[in-house]
């Protein structure tokens, strides 16, 4: 039987830790052991016991199933959208009330656009239609993407769409909703 050296165990619980985005103090509570045992542990200062690691890497496991989490998780729900042929007048009112930033344009159940507080203003005059004003459409992404996608795509993106399988609108995520 090959046994895990120590210090190499020690790297592997902090990777582990790390790619999971758990803080010691986390994995410690739901190890059962105190967060500067864990950082013993994960800096090689200490010979811990064969329990200790084995409630550790159990947590870990724990919080890793639990943590993953997808767009349907971070989705607000239902989506608030503005139509190609609303007075931006009519919308600025709708995205105050419900302290929108921003709305998908929709058509026919289908993303066609956006309106932004910042198109609205730059417009100057509220009595247009939201289509003389509206920029690109959302992406978009099923309700299955994972947490990280949705972060890389957001370094980009103000918002994202979340839709059904059949392109159906289902909820919507913006970089406050990663905060």
């Amino acid at each position: 039987m090959n046994l895990v050296p120590r210090e190499e165990l020690a790297k592997m619980l902090r990777r582990k830790r790390q790619r999971i985005g758990v803080k010691q103090k986390k994995a410690a509570s739901v190890a059962g052991l105190s967060a500067s045992h864990v950082n013993r542990i994960e800096n090689d200062t200490t010979n811990p016991s064969y329990n200790s690691v084995y409630q550790l890497w159990k947590a870990l496991d724990q919080l890793e199933q639990k943590e993953v989490k997808t767009a349907s998780d971070l989705m607000n729900a239902p989506v608030a959208s503005a139509l190609k042929t609303d007075i931006l007048e009519e919308i600025a009112r709708k995205m105050r009330e419900g302290n929108f930033s921003q709305l998908p344009v929709m058509e026919n159940d289908e993303c066609v656009g956006r309106i932004t507080e910042s198109a609205i203003i730059e417009a100057g005059d509220p009595d247009i239609q939201v289509k003389e004003v509206m920029g690109s459409r959302l992406m978009e992404v099923q309700k299955s993407t994972p947490a990280d996608a949705i972060r890389e795509i957001l370094k980009n993106e103000p918002a994202i769409l979340v839709t059904s399988g059949s392109g159906e609108p289902e909820g919507i995520i913006t970089k406050a909703d990663l905060l």
